[in-house]
């Protein structure tokens, strides 16, 4: 989950190569991501933290208080959130300059997640 639309579709088109048969679902606000995980069950969620409505860490703590499985890769620039980012339940954190890991991160965190279980 991030705000730019164009970001998000290179985001998305760099999972697919990676991991072809995912299935993505991208929206660019909080709301209405949380508004869709309400209804649906999703493998990971990928978000940035800083969003013009709420910072990623308030989403995950928001996302945390209803599921507490679903893995969470979050995409910062603020690369001094690591301790407060897994206290609030992000599962995976990738700063920004790695940025050209994301797909990798997904697969990964995903792999991870299929072995706990």
């Amino acid at each position: 989950m991030d705000d730019d639309e164009d970001l998000l579709f290179l985001l998305s088109r760099a999972v697919l190569h990676v991991l072809p048969e995912a299935e993505i679902e991208v929206r660019t606000s909080p709301e209405t991501a949380l508004s869709y995980l309400e209804r649906h069950v999703v493998d990971a969620i990928v978000t940035d933290n800083r969003m013009p409505t709420m910072d990623g860490l308030t989403f995950v703590r928001l996302i945390r208080q209803r599921d507490t499985q679903t893995p969470v890769l979050l995409v910062t620039s603020s690369t001094h959130l690591a301790k407060e980012a897994t206290a609030a339940g992000v599962t995976r954190y990738l700063p920004c300059r790695q940025l050209n890991d994301v797909a990798d991160s997904v697969r990964a965190l995903l792999a991870e997640t299929r072995r706990a279980v």
